[in-house]
């Protein structure tokens, strides 16, 4: 049914749909395209992560969800897609689905891994569907490894600040700047290791609930679950209109007192 129905949406509607997406932060983005092609990036969802890392190092704001057309080029170019200003323009209009002149995350990989909105908003068939519970355990692991990512971002980009202090300044300037570089190094060293362990558990155990959700796949019940929820948003449904009818009932008697 759920297929059906999103076969079903029109260039509009997916277009729409779309724009609620790249209006989310880069992260999340991610999380909408993985969660979307879960069965396909089970295994390797850490370099779509890291993917999003380099992107946000063009940006200026860590919860950006898109990039200007200066920022989305020497990104391009980090990753050896080096184009002339032509060519990517051309390149930005292939991209750039909801043509905005910006080149969000989710437009980018959705190029990359030749995926289209029609796949995006439509759920997999039955067998290819993770639960619920096993796209809990994904977004778990997703997070748990952006935290690792997000850290990286900052150390480096602190790094490179304070190895640029310690090229052109001296005396008590250079010696801070040297201090304070080793002192986090030391500790961003320190931490990785423990984020990188609690990053792998999340992993293992979201690939193991994912693939096994899949395994274990029923059709049956999952009609039995889809009826259930449907008789209840009927029931809920007609609780509501029958509580509307009884306040319009109560307004007009309250006008005539």
């Amino acid at each position: 049914r759920n297929v059906s129905l999103m076969a079903e949406l029109t260039n509009k509607d997916l277009a729409a749909k779309f724009k609620e997406v790249t209006a989310l932060p880069t992260n999340d983005q991610v999380k909408v395209f993985l969660k979307a092609f879960a069965s396909q990036f089970i295994g390797s969802f850490q370099s779509v992560l890291d993917l999003a890392g380099e992107f946000l190092r063009y940006a200026t704001d860590p919860n950006a969800k898109d990039l200007d057309e200066f920022q989305a080029h020497r990104f391009l170019e980090s990753r050896g897609e080096t184009l002339t200003v032509v060519e990517l323009r051309d390149y930005l209009k292939e991209l750039d689905i909801d043509k905005n002149n910006r080149l969000a995350f989710i437009e980018y990989l959705l190029f990359k891994h030749k995926k289209n909105l029609r796949q995006l908003f439509t759920p997999p068939p039955g067998g290819e569907r993770p639960s619920p519970e096993a796209l809990a355990a994904l977004d778990e692991a997703i997070t748990t490894y952006q935290i690792v990512v997000t850290k990286k971002i900052n150390f480096e980009k602190r790094r490179e600040e304070l190895l640029k202090i310690i090229a052109e300044e001296k005396g008590v300037k250079k010696a801070d700047a040297q201090k304070e570089l080793d002192t986090i190094k030391g500790a961003y060293e320190i931490n990785l290791q423990k984020d990188a362990m609690n990053a792998r558990g999340a992993k293992g155990r979201a690939q193991k609930a994912v693939e096994e959700s899949m395994k274990n796949y029923d059709p049956f019940k999952e009609e039995q679950e889809r009826l259930e929820r449907e008789q209840k948003e009927k029931k809920e449904e007609e609780e509501r209109k029958r509580k509307a009818a009884r306040d319009a009932m109560k307004a007009r008697a309250s006008a005539f007192q």
